[in-house]
């Protein structure tokens, strides 16, 4: 036993001051109030039995008293009472007490890569909600505007609980419990696994669940005839310099970002799509005082001002200036003009004019693109079953060639950016995997192909793909009927199976 006779206040209960067997025996005992009368007792029998002689062997003791029922230790421990607490005041009790961090402030494991990807796809269908309800192409469910989208699993419910911001919906401590058991029962609802919510149609799916755009039945008005439009899309996905015009061929050149970026192409048609859409329609109505009605020529001139307007935005939205690139000049732009030279004001007023219509938000959501590098990030199945050479290159190919087409008919803009993206990209997996067999004679076990007609591999790169494509529609949080009425649009083969 340490001696601690010298050892005075807090420091001098911090040391033990009995034998082990005393101290664990007074542990046990459940009278607190004879807790300390029965170590008296027992250390005075210790001091008594040291200065008597020992009882000699077959002599009973007459001196010796049965023991208490208060010295025996309780069958059951009891733990130490509030009370006990406050009487061994030990000096510390005048502390200042350290308040834990925030919530965001503590220390947590870092998310992966694909969990982040998982994440910054809700974000992008967040956007591209947002972005279609303003331009009037999806109707919202009720007249406040869109929430931010509702994570499948956020903080544990007492975290959320006790952190809430404000505490204004905060319960009392004492209906805590009750108040666990309702967000759990809340939250069980929308706990529902993949193949469950995947066979779910989304018009019955509840109306506090994760929302993404949808299609819209409404019927696509634009500005100018459907031949027209035609004419500028593929002028706007086909358009090259030309080359009498001084040009560097460097890379990040006019030349180089609208022969190599595909996706600068589709943004430019689906701004145009988007501009024609959202300003007056000329119908048979119109005052012949109108200048445009009486000048279809004048229209037709304006249009192809847009058009070139909504290229050059796409270009300047996507390329960047800083060195070793340099800015693209007007008249590089102004020399991509199929009719005529237009002046450099007409540019001008031009851009302005769609920026303004489209309420300076050129964007219109996220383009395929992004969604196809966050899906490429966030599926290890989708690497695994693309990694061999130009894999996921020539994916990429195929599915812009298939949205390029989809432009052509202006209720493309009925369908969501994220579904024609999923559509696409399942069918271009689909013929690269069917091309990949047909070559290498072998399908992705390794195993050779006995058929190699067009049928066979389609079917036997349909069954390669078919845990992918289900992976695509489940994190981008696509219902069946959905995904095989945009296929039916596109002319792709419909279902997932």
């Amino acid at each position: 036993m340490r001696h601690v006779q010298g050892l005075s206040g807090a420091f001098g209960l911090r040391y033990a001051k009995g034998a082990g067997s005393l101290r664990r025996a007074e542990s046990l005992r459940s009278d607190l109030l004879a807790r300390d009368a029965s170590a008296a007792h027992v250390q005075g029998a210790v001091l008594s039995s040291k200065r008597s002689d020992p009882p000699k062997k077959g002599v009973p003791d007459v001196n010796a008293t049965a023991p208490s029922s208060d010295s025996l230790a309780p069958t059951v421990p009891t733990t130490p009472t509030a009370k006990a607490l406050v009487a061994q005041n030990d000096g510390l009790a005048d502390l200042p007490i350290v308040a834990p961090p925030p919530f965001e402030l503590i220390p947590r494991a870092p998310l992966s890569s694909e969990d982040a990807a998982e994440a910054r796809i809700g974000r992008l269908l967040e956007k591209e909600l947002a972005d279609r309800t303003a331009d009037g192409l999806q109707v919202p469910t009720d007249a406040s505007p869109p929430k931010r989208l509702k994570p499948e699993r956020s903080e544990d419910e007492e975290e959320r609980f006790w952190m809430d911001e404000g505490g204004e919906n905060l319960p009392d401590e004492d209906s805590a419990e009750e108040w666990f058991a309702e967000e759990e029962a809340r939250q069980c609802k929308y706990r529902e696994k993949a193949c469950e919510r995947r066979a779910v149609p989304s018009s019955i799916l509840p109306e506090e669940s994760l929302r993404r755009a949808t299609i819209t039945s409404a019927p696509v008005g634009l500005a100018v005839g459907e031949a027209l439009a035609e004419s500028i899309i593929r002028w706007i996905l086909e358009v090259l310099p030309s080359d009498e015009n001084e040009t560097s061929y460097s890379p990040g050149d006019l030349y180089d970002i609208l022969s190599t970026s595909p996706e600068v192409r589709f943004h430019a048609g689906y701004l145009f799509l988007r501009y024609a859409s959202l300003v007056t329609p000329l119908d048979e109505s119109s005052s012949p005082e109108d200048e445009l009605s009486d000048e279809p020529e004048a229209l037709e001139a304006v249009m192809w001002d847009v058009a070139l307007a909504c290229l050059s935005l796409s270009i300047k939205f996507h390329r960047d200036v800083l060195p070793p690139l340099d800015v693209i000049y007007a008249d590089e732009f102004l020399a991509l003009a199929p009719w005529h030279a237009p002046a450099f004001a007409h540019l001008e007023n031009a851009q302005r004019d769609v920026l303004e219509a489209l309420a300076f938000r050129p964007r219109g959501g996220n383009g395929p693109g992004a969604f196809a590098e966050e899906l490429w990030a966030a599926l290890p199945a989708l690497r695994g079953l693309l990694a061999f050479d130009s894999g996921w290159a020539g994916v990429q190919e195929e599915m812009w060639t298939i949205l390029g087409g989809a432009l052509l008919d202006p209720d493309v803009l009925q369908y969501p950016i994220s579904l024609l993206t999923a559509a696409a990209l399942m069918e271009s997996v689909v013929r690269r995997l069917a091309k990949r067999f047909n070559a290498t004679g072998m399908n992705h076990h390794g195993r050779k192909i006995k058929k190699r007609d067009d049928g066979s591999l389609r079917r036997a790169a349909m069954k390669a793909s078919k845990g992918a494509r289900l992976d695509i529609a489940d994190v981008l949080r696509i219902a069946d009927d959905e995904l095989v009425k945009c296929q039916r649009w596109l002319g792709l083969a419909e279902g997932l199976q």
